[in-house]
């Protein structure tokens, strides 16, 4: 069996999203001949822990978890933050009292720790693996980013070694949602748009999760790129009899239950909903008594505020995290799956890891976001629920006001088409070959 290097940040003990994508290629890379090798942080400032996830993790997997320094603890002292507080990526302000250190730190970050908080690990990483990759040699590895400091890894190990290299971008680099709130003088824009540049023209195969985001790429590079979506794991929707649909008794919530997983930033939260919420709570009468507004993770303060000022506060149900096995259950006892994109440039190539869990779930999906994106064309393909633009207030009460009306009849389902491409054991079969072409 071949063996194949996996740098990747995010690995259990670690939580939350950026974790998947690795940890399930892991888990059914050898059923297509790769032996995985995965090296990672150790003591990381994760800003979630999930200790479930460490099952998923094959029997007899090697795992170097090298020291890393991060600089959180100077963020935190900077911005008064309590040593114990998690440090959340995404630009998410659960308060608005530390604007301006916050906008400070967010400077210093974009400008001096380039590529990003994690690039004090890179010199180091690079002398561990070439020395011990000398004695352990693999056939490829695999470098995941963000954040893009594994991909500066990897590139070391290139120039020193040169290991066929598969560098996946769960996200974009310079086109990524926040790049122009970094701040960036123009010799640190330089500099990202150079070390991105050495990434996309030296690694073998570039990999990325969506079209529009694979061509954003192309037009930098100048060369094919390879698109992998992101997927589902059919072991966490295991049919679950209290988590089947059964209208609005049963396992099922006996509310009206729009639910949201995972974080919601000031750019994914978007007016039009609540204020469509609203006008539904006023327009008809049991429809304030039956709706709950599930919120599973961080949030913006923003989000909060406007949940407020539209008067539904007391339809809120706030979790600020579920393990992963918890999660899936909610998402099949949702009533509808809401998912916000972000409303920023690279919008039409953003595809959230979690559509494809919602995909799983089976439950109605209501996608903010616009209709000739990547996003929207897979739940128009799957035939799994509804898109709505940011600012169609109009459509959004609408499709709300048909759903909760199936609903009440105990006749709101979701048959989605197609989803079994998205599996797990499906993404990484497509890596898999991509290995065996890279290391001929």
């Amino acid at each position: 069996m071949k063996k194949v290097l996996i740098i990747t940040y995010y690995f259990p003990p670690s939580g939350g999203a950026g974790v998947q994508r690795m940890l399930k290629l892991v888990k059914y890379l050898r059923e297509f001949g790769w032996e995985p090798v995965v090296y990672t942080a150790k003591d990381a400032a994760y800003p979630v822990l999930d200790p479930t996830l460490e099952k998923d993790i094959p029997e007899g997997i090697k795992i170097y978890r090298h020291k890393i320094w991060e600089p959180y603890e100077l963020y935190k002292k900077l911005i008064g933050q309590k040593k114990e507080e998690a440090v959340y990526s995404g630009f998410i302000s659960e308060n608005n009292k530390a604007f301006f250190l916050q906008k400070l730190s967010i400077w210093i970050r974009g400008n001096f720790f380039i590529p990003d908080a994690r690039c004090f690990w890179i010199q180091p990483s690079i002398k561990f693996l070439v020395s011990e990759l000398k004695k352990n040699q693999v056939d490829a590895m695999i470098s995941s980013g963000p954040p893009h400091t594994t991909h500066m890894i990897a590139r070391g190990i290139k120039k020193k070694l040169n290991i066929p290299w598969l560098a996946d971008f769960r996200d974009p680099w310079t086109s990524i949602d926040f790049y122009d709130q970094l701040m960036l003088t123009r010799r640190a824009d330089a500099k990202h748009r150079r070390l991105e540049k050495q990434v996309l023209l030296k690694a073998d195969v570039i990999v990325t999760v969506s079209r529009h985001w694979a061509e954003d790429f192309k037009k930098l590079s100048g060369r094919k790129i390879e698109v992998v979506t992101n997927g589902f794991d059919e072991d966490d929707f295991q049919i679950n009899p209290e988590a089947g649909y059964h209208g609005s008794g049963g396992g099922m919530h006996r509310k009206f239950t729009i639910a949201h997983i995972g974080s919601l930033n000031k750019d994914r939260n978007h007016p039009a909903l609540w204020e469509a919420l609203k006008e539904l709570c006023e327009d008809f009468e049991d429809f304030r008594e039956k709706l709950v507004i599930q919120l599973i993770g961080k949030n913006d303060f923003s989000v909060y505020a406007d949940i407020e000022k539209n008067q539904l506060t007391t339809n809120l149900q706030r979790i600020d995290y579920l393990s992963h096995n918890e999660v899936g259950v909610c998402q099949q006892q949702a009533s509808v799956l809401y998912l916000p994109l972000n409303n920023t440039p690279n919008v039409l190539g953003i595809i959230p890891g979690k559509l494809f869990e919602y995909l799983a779930a089976g439950r109605p999906i209501l996608l903010m976001g616009p209709e000739q994106g990547d996003s929207a064309q897979i739940v128009r393909d799957a035939n799994a629920g509804t898109v709505c633009g940011f600012h169609d207030k109009a459509k959004i009460k609408s499709e709300i006001a048909g759903m909760f009306s199936l609903w009440k009849e105990e006749k709101l389902v979701a048959n989605p088409v197609g989803v079994e491409q998205y599996s797990r054991r499906k993404i990484a079969e497509k890596i898999a070959g991509l290995l065996e072409v890279v290391s001929k």
